[in-house]
């Protein structure tokens, strides 16, 4: 699929010079860059009727009247204009995801990003909430190609945000029959802690206004994006249309759980033995904690046993000891 080529223009040589470089080193496979300096150049350029900028990301000064009426620009800093712009002086990853915001809204349809393949889905699913958002949380710690995203109403864990986006602003564009969902998912990626997450909605009601019909939306967008190997999906317990629609789509399924009271596990399991995938490997059912009995193993077809798995107090970075990936590892294979 092509790329977004995005023209970069400004004075500043060694501005321009670190922000293409960034984008070159970390954004390959989604942005082509063509950048320019020196405003004769960029003229010539303009000039030469080889233009297939997407977007322009320029300094004022490099504006003129045939520019503004483009329809694709971005002012580089301070505007005196109506033409919308971003702040000059940010970290590259968040002036990357002002750009995605202003291009997820724009039409006709920008190109879809250069990612290859799909995206698994892994939900976390327990009547133990703190133990399931847990395993989420490590789950998601165990590599930058994994994605958290919390589908509860009221998350127990809450990641520092660093995207102005929101899992609300994905649904809202959802809601608006929008174009360029991909853009929109991309816009809102953040970094906390080691853990690659989209910050959780800003109010449950957008979450329990969605569709099935847009949640059907959502889950198909996730697995074609194709920018993560693995979404990590902290979903709520219950039994819910949307919820099942999230279970459904999902690859693996993952259920932790402690020996104390096992018996609401074992009605759940009744329950989950009716929905696809049921029987196939795709349920995996984890009984953590230290003092937990494994006598339970024999009532499940897909056990894993994760002794060191316990609530967690999280307030920062996660550190994953060899034991503790490979055990993650061998939990989601295929």
């Amino acid at each position: 699929m092509p790329l977004i080529h995005m023209v970069l223009a400004d004075k500043d040589a060694e501005y321009v010079h670190r922000l293409a470089q960034w984008f070159w080193e970390n954004r390959t496979r989604q942005f082509r860059i063509s950048a320019f300096t020196s405003q004769d150049s960029f003229s010539k350029y303009l000039q030469s009727g080889d233009i297939t900028a997407d977007v322009i990301l320029l300094n004022e000064s490099f504006l003129t009247p045939q520019l503004m009426e483009k329809g694709n620009i971005i002012v580089l800093g301070s505007c005196s204009t109506e033409l919308p712009s971003v702040e000059k002086y940010q970290t590259a990853s968040s002036l990357c995801s002002a750009i995605l915001s202003h291009l997820s809204g724009w039409e006709p349809v920008k190109p879809e990003f250069g990612y290859s393949g799909k995206s698994n889905i892994i939900v976390c699913f327990s009547p133990e909430l703190r133990l399931k958002s847990t395993l989420a949380l490590w789950l998601a710690a165990m590599s930058r190609d994994h994605l958290h995203i919390s589908l509860e109403a009221f998350p127990y864990y809450s990641l520092n945000r660093e995207a102005d986006k929101t899992l609300s602003d994905i649904i809202y564009h959802i809601k608006a029959s929008k174009s360029n969902l991909s853009i929109v998912l991309e816009s809102s990626v953040a970094i906390y802690g080691g853990i690659t997450y989209i910050p959780p909605m800003d109010n449950p009601l957008d979450l329990w206004e969605l569709t099935d019909k847009e949640t059907c939306i959502l889950t198909e967008a996730i697995l074609s994006w194709g920018r993560f190997s693995n979404i990590i999906v902290d979903t709520e317990f219950n039994t819910s249309p949307r919820t099942l629609q999230w279970l459904e789509a999902a690859s693996r399924v993952i259920v932790p759980f402690t020996a104390t009271y096992p018996q609401p596990i074992l009605k759940m399991k009744s329950v989950l033995s009716t929905l696809p995938g049921a029987g196939t490997g795709k349920y995996r059912w984890v009984l953590a904690s230290q003092n937990s009995s494994e006598s339970l193993q024999q009532y499940f077809d897909a056990f894993h046993s994760l002794p060191w798995l316990e609530e967690l107090n999280y307030r920062g970075s996660l550190s994953l000891e060899t034991h503790m990936l490979e055990q993650l590892k061998a939990l989601i294979a295929g």
